[in-house]
Formats: C-alpha cells, structure tokens, sequence
C-alpha cells in the first residue's frame, strides 16, 4: 500500500473485501442488468466481469503494464495520453531539484505550459542546463537524431526523450528504436492513428523518477480508462502475435505518408515552401511565401508562432493524398 496519505487505487490480494475506494459496484450491476434487459444494441459485457471497469492502480492495468515493462526492460506508468506523460515526467524532474531545461526550437507547443506548470524555466543554452526535452524525430519540422547522436545528447544530465513519433512508421529507415534518456514517452495516437483512445506511457529508464510520476497521474486523473487500455492491450498482443500484420500496417503507414507528401510538391512557392525532412514525418514544415492566405483558402494550418519559429507554417499530412490534393488546389487559388 502506498506510504503516503493519497487516496488510490490498490491491489491487496483475493482474501481482501475491499470497501475503501469510491466504486458504486451494486450501481453498476444495475445498469448493466437494465442495458441488457431487452437486447439493447449498446451490449455490455456479463455482469460478473464488471469488476474489469473498475478504477485502475495509477500506474496502469496491471496485466498491461507488464506487457509494456517486458517489451522495454523498464518500469511503465500509462497515462492520459503522452501529453500527461510529459507533464507528469516534468513533475518528477521538479521534485529532484530541477529547474531549469533546454528543448530546442521548434518545439512542441505543450512544452512551454508544462515545463511552467511544474516550476521549471526554458533555458536555451544547452550547454548549461542540467535537464533537457529531446523530441526526436521531431514536431513540427522533422529533424531527426542518430541513435549514436541520441545516447551522446543524454549523457550527464537529465533527459526526457518525447518519443510520440519514435517508432518505424516515422524513423528514418534503417533506424530502430533504443533506450534513450531517463524517460521515454510514447503515444498511442500515433503509434497505431488512435488519437481519441488517450493512452501514452513513460517508460521511467530511471528509477528514482518513477514514484512521481505514478504520484502525479494519480493526483490529477486517479489513473487512466480502463477501456481505452484493454483497447490498447488488445492490439499490443494482436500484433505480438502477428509480427507479419506489423510489419505490414508499418509499411502500408510508412508509404501513405510519402504518398501524402509527394502531393505537397505542387504548392505554389510564392504560397509555401516545404522545406526538407530528416525522418518521415506526419507533418511539412513550410516556409511562408508572400501570397501566403490559408484562410481564404479555408485550409486550417498552424503558424510556426506556436512553435517558437515565426514565419513558418505547419501542415498535418496524415491524410488521404486527394485530401491534401484539395487542400493544395484551395491555397494556390486563394493567393493574396
């Protein structure tokens, strides 16, 4: 049981009747008795499974997390998706004295809120920070490091490595994914395209940073859904099994983007610029042209401001090519 005075979530063993944790079990029973009285279309599982919707331990589904701590040889809590993964990385760096850290721009738009909210200050010498946010491969722009240039960037000082696109749809190819850092972040949004389901994890390669980050998704959301994880549970195992179907959905992922891309090849330069990426990112990172006038156009893309790079614009390619064929056709008619 946790030494602390936290209400959460516990195992205690089969022996136990535990009556501590705000769970209305009878309410639930009722509901699903109601729900499955006439053949509701909305089917719920057999009442005596309901025990599986109850509240999760902080650290994640137990038998899920350790699947994930057996795939990375490291201690896993799951998240809220890996924006609560950074944020609950950063408050465990806090905790350890820290605060200052270096990320570089463009950076993540999150990172400058988050890294406020947990008392730790952007500092831009990289040099002289102590503590730093490695995205790599990188949102907005795509540049990418070695693995070689990764594990010489995380020597001597603390190191979040935000791997949300550190998986082979994304690397360059040739290039697999390594422990890097003192924590790693994934995402299942783009891991597998399943943004709506919330679930990331850290991956705490450093111990001491564990609890805190346990602590921290507990006191912020008591731990992580339990469907939106059996979800994800399912086809961690689905594709464990099925090495080949992975490899297949990481090439068919893979090319779709470089399909997406190639369209981009059409934007009028005096409308934007794309500039070159060093992985196979979901996103261009385009300079802005002189005629520039996306809202005319009525195409929604992001200026790089919210990056920390003015004068740039970001494009989500993850889509259809005839969609960003579209969007190409709107932004070259709708030029100022």
């Amino acid at each position: 049981m946790s030494s602390n005075n936290t209400l959460r979530k516990v195992t205690l063993g089969p022996d136990w009747i535990d009556l501590s944790y705000g769970e209305p079990h009878i309410i639930m029973k009722c509901l699903y008795r109601q729900l499955n009285k006439f053949g509701s279309p909305f089917k719920m599982p057999e009442i005596n499974s309901m025990l599986n919707w109850t509240y999760q331990p902080a650290n994640g589904n137990i038998e899920f997390v350790k699947f994930l701590e057996k795939k990375y040889d490291a201690k896993v809590v799951v998240c809220n998706g890996a924006k609560q993964a950074l944020a609950a990385s950063l408050h465990a760096l806090s905790k350890t004295g820290v605060n200052e850290i270096h990320y570089y721009a463009p950076y993540y738009p999150s990172n400058p809120p988050l890294t406020a909210d947990a008392g730790i200050s952007r500092i831009e010498d990289p040099t002289i920070a102590n503590a730093q946010i490695l995205t790599s491969p990188n949102n907005p722009d795509g540049i990418n490091f070695t693995n070689d240039e990764l594990l010489s960037l995380s020597k001597d000082k603390y190191t979040i490595h935000d791997g949300a696109y550190y998986t082979p749809i994304y690397l360059p190819q040739g290039q697999s994914p390594i422990k890097v850092g003192d924590i790693q972040l994934f995402s299942m949004s783009k891991m597998y395209g399943l943004s709506g389901l919330r679930i990331g994890y850290a991956v705490c390669h450093n111990k001491r940073l564990y609890q805190d980050v346990v602590d921290y998704v507990e006191l912020a959301t008591a731990g992580v859904s339990i469907a939106s994880q059996e979800i994800a549970f399912s086809i961690e195992k689905y594709f464990l099994d099925h090495p080949d179907c992975l490899e297949a959905f990481h090439q068919e992922a893979r090319q779709s983007l470089l399909d997406s891309r190639e369209v981009l090849k059409e934007l009028d330069p005096d409308v934007l610029t794309v500039l070159p990426s060093e992985s196979n990112s979901m996103f261009a990172w385009c300079r802005i042209g002189p005629k520039l006038d996306y809202k005319s156009a009525k195409v929604y893309i992001l200026e790089g401001t919210l990056f920390g790079q003015p004068g740039m614009m970001r494009i989500n390619i993850a889509y259809p090519p005839e969609v960003i064929r579209e969007a190409v056709r709107r932004l070259n008619s709708h030029k100022i």
